[in-house]
């Protein structure tokens, strides 16, 4: 459609054009606008934690994450609405009565590959608004070139109460409309997708996370998403009804099912908290999830079996970087000969930074006299990159 520096190129999509008889012997003054609808994939996005109580977490301090992000899925089918970012008017002034062809209503860019119905809107609106909508229209459109307008005042129709000669910007208008839907496939296409797009990474029994694993969030109505879909709009997505009893398929409605998004038929709760063991990454109820126990070579179905912790923190010794959690790691005490299993054996540490002096002199090279060499806010000890202030 348009070109765009940013893309490299001219930005994929989809311009919209209708044919319409124009009424005879009547001014008239269009606006068009449209609402596109397209199915969400997920409803949230967490960086660098996981969704717990709706809200999202921070595994920040997680040395043992991998993952920069975690998806959740919407709770009911959820549509996400975007809106025309261009002013399209038209004026029949010198078309009076005549057949009007092929009139750019829309564009909609290629920014997903889900199918997406747009809804196109005719406003017939007053001469006095679209003048208005056509100077924003102008300023806009034609801001970079030789012939640019000069800059106009806004004439619209709000008014100061205090001060009825002030001009306040905005415009009210009530219009007649019509609208006309039509449904674009897009899953098929080859084109690069405009703008960025998060891939689905749900969580995963086994990721060193926090129990209880949480795999949806809900689908927040607001101006730009929806669960509520006009029946006659459901039906360009061949959906008759938007309840689905058994998300997971496993013959267990969902309002009874311990694990909603894994198919566990036998319901099976080895610790009774109401999570199934086949989504329960602590399934025996010990307090180590599933990651730690595997990690340390003991069994998540046998709470006697529960791994060596020094510190008593839930982290095993076998993955805990500092196992008498006195906030130096084990490899820099063990370096600066204190006792890692004691937290009373601390390291010498000019500047505590919980980074050891010694190490700071031989391994990272930073000064053990300023707690934060690279000056980027966050102490040596807790900086992966201490002498880089553009990254920590």
């Amino acid at each position: 459609m348009t070109y765009d520096e940013g893309f490299g190129g001219y930005i994929p999509g989809n311009e919209i054009t209708i044919d319409f008889q124009d009424p005879l012997e009547e001014n008239n003054f269009f606006l068009y606008q449209y609402r596109g609808y397209e199915r969400e994939v997920y409803c949230k996005i967490c960086e660098y934690g996981v969704l717990r109580d709706q809200e999202c977490f921070s595994q920040i301090n997680n040395p043992l994450l991998t993952k920069d992000y975690y998806t959740y899925l919407c709770d009911v089918p959820c549509w996400k609405i975007s809106y025309n970012e261009e002013i399209i008017v038209f004026n029949d002034k010198f078309t009076n009565g005549k057949l009007i062809s092929n009139l750019l209503v829309g564009k909609v860019p290629y920014v997903s590959k889900k199918n997406i119905l747009v809804e196109v809107l005719k406003l017939n609106i007053s001469e006095d608004s679209y003048n208005y909508f056509k100077t924003i229209k102008d300023l806009v459109d034609n801001n970079g070139s030789l012939n640019s307008p000069l800059p106009t005042a806004l004439i619209g129709n709000f008014s100061s109460v205090l001060n009825p000669e002030e001009i306040v910007l905005g415009r009210f208008t009530a219009a007649s409309a019509v609208t006309k839907s039509i449904f674009i496939k897009r899953d098929d296409r080859s084109e690069k997708v405009f703008g960025n797009s998060r891939e689905l990474q749900p969580e995963v029994l086994g990721d060193p996370i926090p129990n209880p694993l949480t795999y949806e969030y809900s689908c927040d109505e607001s101006r730009t998403r929806t669960s509520i879909l006009n029946p006659y709009l459901l039906n360009y997505f061949n959906i008759s009804s938007v309840a689905n009893n058994d998300i997971d398929e496993d013959g267990v409605e969902n309002n009874f099912d311990n694990c909603i998004n894994t198919a566990n038929k036998d319901q099976n709760d080895l610790d009774f908290d109401g999570i199934g063991d086949a989504c329960d990454n602590d399934a025996d109820g010990d307090g180590y999830i599933v990651f730690y126990e595997n990690s340390c070579e003991t069994s998540d179905r046998d709470n006697q079996s529960v791994p060596e912790d020094y510190d008593l923190d839930l982290i095993p010794d076998c993955v805990d970087l500092d196992d008498d959690n006195d906030g130096y790691i084990d490899e820099w005490e063990i370096y600066a000969d204190s006792n890692p299993l004691d937290e009373k054996s601390l390291p010498r540490d000019s500047d505590n930074d919980y980074l050891p002096d010694i190490v700071e002199r031989e391994i990272t090279r930073t000064d053990f006299n300023n707690p934060d060499s690279d000056g980027d806010g966050y102490i040596d000890g807790r900086d992966r990159f201490p002498r880089d202030p553009s990254r920590n």
